[in-house]
């Protein structure tokens, strides 16, 4: 028998899977340039791995956007979609933090922040997929 879910517990539940896939997905669009060499992107005054990150998205940024999403959707009792959303979350907070220290820099914020939201698209598939995963071998083992 499942205890009975309170507010309090609501919200941890939202801030623990929310949280891991937001830190996730700083992690997917760091990881996702590692090894490349020398990729642009320094322009950021407090997080220059993230810069580099943005600068040079690729396909395994999109890979590791989707495990991002996959594992707090296979694990977490969030919503899928507010996983996906919640793996681009951090990025547009790192930007206005940059802007507060340097104005000069993201000068294409609404562009970039429209990049973010379609980088939420891999993350919200990968929730999707994991919250597959977990209902079948939830009903395999009942």
């Amino acid at each position: 028998m499942e205890p009975i879910a309170t507010p309090r517990r609501i919200w941890l539940t939202l801030l623990s899977s929310c949280g891991a896939a937001a830190l996730l997905g700083v992690g997917a669009v760091v990881l996702g340039v590692y090894g490349r060499g020398a990729v642009e992107g320094d322009t950021s005054p407090l997080f220059p791995a993230v810069a580099r990150g943005v600068e040079g998205l690729n396909g395994w940024s999109v890979v590791f956007l989707v495990l991002a999403g996959f594992i707090p959707g296979t694990f977490g009792k969030a919503h899928p979609l507010l996983i996906g959303l919640a793996t681009m979350a951090l990025l547009p907070i790192m930007s206005l933090a940059d802007i507060v220290v340097d104005q000069t820099s993201h000068n294409l914020l609404p562009f970039e922040w429209a990049i973010y939201g379609v980088l939420t698209v891999p993350g919200i598939l990968g929730a999707l997929l994991g919250r597959r995963l977990k209902r079948s071998l939830s009903t395999d083992h009942t």
